[in-house]
């Protein structure tokens, strides 16, 4: 019995079906293969030469600091979380357009975990600990799904980047529902609309969002409203720059007991002491001033709160309120948040159900 038959009666999934299904030629090509599943299904460890990249990938860029950090912990503690790794076969299955030059000798395709796989080259590390999950390749679409969906959840993505997945979550897999995109992230509709609006941006002001130049903010109102047909591309630059320009705001935040110095506390001020009233009756003076009545303490100084400045960019609506939270305790914060949306509902100028950036 070949092995693709041996795995595939030992329950080895549908990939190893259709291998073992292979006739003529393809039967050697097709028992290598799995041979490799094999071993990828028994060791959970490959040589790191026999993943590739997912050509598929959205994401198209990585924090180098964050790769060259994974790698340094990969060499001192060796790897801790697996790549989800899909099969050359199952691969190609579910994307026909695909070249199969594009993935050059690799026997797996790396589904989630590109940057660790990037971190493990950079390690110098010769094996990579695999999870193959060719359960998750059934189609391209739900492929595409998995990687997309993965990215989007990663940390530090450039908002750019994630509304690109979103774009093409809603072409290939739910069919321009975006109300089933948003269940699907757990986030709700608005902010699926309001993260599709960056797509509308110029390349400048694109650069201007990754580079944190603009906040998030004011680029998706600039790309709604050049989805509106209300402003034209060069208007869009021209308004992009002017906000990168324009001065952030700094505000004075009482400072906490933790910014005094305690080497150097602030003085007290002085307190004066009222002078006693005078006796009421003379003749017993000489005898109350042998024993005087103690002087009450005096009651404790009061000294006025010190003040510190905070600069905060309010374009950027998270690191503003980061700024406000740092600086007061959680009454306090929860004080102004409740201020600050009745000042709002009073003005009646937003409408409070927006998801923020």
């Amino acid at each position: 019995m070949s092995i693709a038959k041996k795995l595939a009666s030992a329950g080895g999934g549908s990939a190893f079906s259709s291998l073992s299904a292979a006739k003529g030629g393809d039967l050697a090509s097709a028992e290598a293969r799995s041979e490799a599943l094999g071993r990828a299904r028994k060791a959970s460890s490959v040589p790191l030469t026999d993943v590739v990249f997912n050509p598929r990938n959205h994401r198209k860029t990585y924090s180098e600091e964050a790769i060259d950090e994974t790698a340094a912990s990969m060499r001192e503690s060796g790897q801790i979380t697996a790549i989800t790794v899909v099969s050359r076969m199952a691969f190609l299955d579910a994307h026909p357009d695909v070249p199969e030059e594009r993935l050059g000798d690799a026997s797996f395709v790396a589904l989630d975990g590109n940057r660790r796989l990037r971190a493990a080259e950079r390690a110098g590390l010769e094996r990579i600990r695999v999870d193959l999950q060719d359960d998750l390749a059934p189609t391209a679409s739900a492929m595409l799904e998995a990687a997309l969906i993965a990215n989007i959840h990663r940390e530090n993505v450039p908002p750019v980047e994630e509304a690109e997945a979103i774009k093409e979550l809603l072409d290939t897999v739910y069919s321009g529902n975006q109300a089933a995109v948003a269940r699907r992230l757990g986030k709700t509709a608005a902010w699926v609309g309001q993260r599709l609006a960056l797509l509308h941006l110029a390349p400048e002001v694109r650069e201007m969002v990754e580079n944190k130049e603009i906040g998030v903010k004011e680029a998706r109102r600039l790309g709604a409203a050049t989805r509106a047909g209300t402003l034209t591309a060069d208007e869009q630059v021209a308004q992009a720059r002017e906000a990168k320009e324009k001065p952030k705001v700094t505000v004075a935040r009482p400072r906490s007991a933790a910014d005094v110095n305690p080497v150097y506390p602030s003085p007290a001020a002085p307190v004066e002491t009222p002078p006693s009233a005078p006796e009421v009756n003379p003749v017993y003076t000489e005898a109350r001033s042998a024993t005087p009545e103690p002087t009450p303490a005096p009651a404790p100084a009061t000294t006025a709160t010190p003040l510190a400045t905070l600069t905060v960019d309010p374009a950027d609506a998270d690191a503003f309120a980061k700024s406000i939270r740092s600086a007061t305790t959680p009454r306090q914060a929860a004080a102004v948040a409740r201020a600050l949306i009745d000042l709002l509902n009073a003005e009646h100028s937003v409408e409070l159900s927006e998801e923020p950036a």
